[in-house]
């Protein structure tokens, strides 16, 4: 009778590494036919029905890999991705690690994501963290580490990150903030231009620059010897005001859903409409408070069914519920 328990376990057992075994293959045969797209560098201009400037991103990138400075490279890879040439877009000494620190309780997140995965949540637009998201964006950086070379997704990941004031890309960020190329750079100023990217492409708030310039300081021993970080403290020379400048960008609920599902640069949106709808809704910021509406959405569409206007009572830069969308 104990045989006969023990053989169905081995079965069973048996059954499911087949199962499990399947499951890879089939994975594995998915990805070598299916190869997913690097992002390509192109200006991202939207415009309203009428010709007016929506969003606009400043991009002065790189266009081969063998135009990224070393130095900009190696600070990049040092700091974000460690193990960048040793893995297929997933490091699993990284994920082992946050998860023994997040579980560990010590009141802050730890992340473990590869550079072919920011490229993915840059690209996708995937702000949001959710475990779902986070697996996608896993699988999709194994498929890109898979079908192209690691000095093409360090270039696609150069060219796209977002910084502030609408700037994509290392290049575009060292040319704009430093007015310099990035090959010029000091090691402080390219610890801070990394702490820069890591805070994003939305609006500081009131410490923000102070806790870009806390993390510069962190980052810097990193990717340089100490004696060449000494003169930290004076560098960058890029104002608080200026890392302040508001993204270049109006209707930003509109912008970023657009961006997801559209490439054309010219929209079906109407900026006089949605200024004229934005007055009407401030006027009733009192009533709102009263009955406690904590968001609200207008949005009127054309003939054709496609967006005139999208209006929402929360800014898309608020601190505590930034991007919300009640349409």
């Amino acid at each position: 009778m104990r045989e006969l328990y023990f053989g169905k376990i081995k079965k069973i057992g048996i059954f499911c590494l087949f199962i499990l075994l399947g499951g890879i293959a089939l994975f594995l045969l998915l990805n070598c036919l299916y190869k997913y797209p690097l992002p390509t560098l192109n200006n991202q201009v939207l415009k309203d029905t009428n010709g007016q400037l929506i969003s606009g991103i400043k991009i002065q990138g790189y266009e081969t890999s063998d135009q990224i400075p070393e130095n900009l490279k190696q600070a990049v890879v040092g700091v974000e991705d460690r193990r960048y040439y040793w893995h297929l877009g997933i490091d699993p000494i990284a994920v082992l690690r946050a998860i023994k620190f997040n579980l560990q309780g010590h009141g802050r997140r730890q992340g473990a994501s590869t550079i072919p995965q920011q490229l993915v949540k840059i690209t996708r637009k995937s702000y949001h963290r959710t475990w779902s998201t986070k697996i996608k964006e896993m699988l999709i950086a194994f498929n890109l580490s898979l079908h192209h070379s690691k000095d093409e997704i360090l270039l696609a990941y150069l060219n796209n990150v977002e910084f502030l004031n609408g700037i994509r890309g290392y290049r575009a960020a060292c040319l704009n903030y430093f007015q310099k190329e990035c090959s010029a750079l000091f090691p402080s100023e390219l610890s801070f231009l990394i702490a820069t990217a890591q805070t994003g492409k939305n609006p500081l708030n009131a410490s923000g620059f102070k806790k870009i310039k806390t993390r510069a300081k962190v980052l810097c021993p990193l990717i340089a010897e100490e004696s060449s970080c000494k003169n930290r403290d004076e560098l960058p020379p890029v104002s608080d005001k200026e890392l302040h400048s508001p993204v270049p960008t109006q209707a930003q609920h509109f912008n970023a859903y657009y961006q997801k599902s559209h490439s054309n640069q010219l929209s079906s949106f109407d900026l006089n409409l949605y200024q004229k709808v934005g007055q009407s809704i401030a006027q009733t910021e009192e009533y709102r408070s009263q009955v406690g509406m904590g968001d609200c959405c207008v949005l009127v569409l054309n003939e054709q069914g496609e967006v005139q206007t999208m209006n929402t009572c929360r800014a898309f830069d608020d601190k505590k519920s930034g991007e919300v969308n009640g349409c």
